[in-house]
């Protein structure tokens, strides 16, 4: 259950950062 929960974890920041990145470039 705690691996799960890291996955989902780096997932959503790797979004998180993906979308300050898109948000910075436009």
């Amino acid at each position: 259950m705690y691996r799960l929960q890291n996955g989902v974890l780096k997932i959503w920041l790797t979004t998180k950062i993906r979308l300050e990145l898109v948000g910075c470039i436009v």
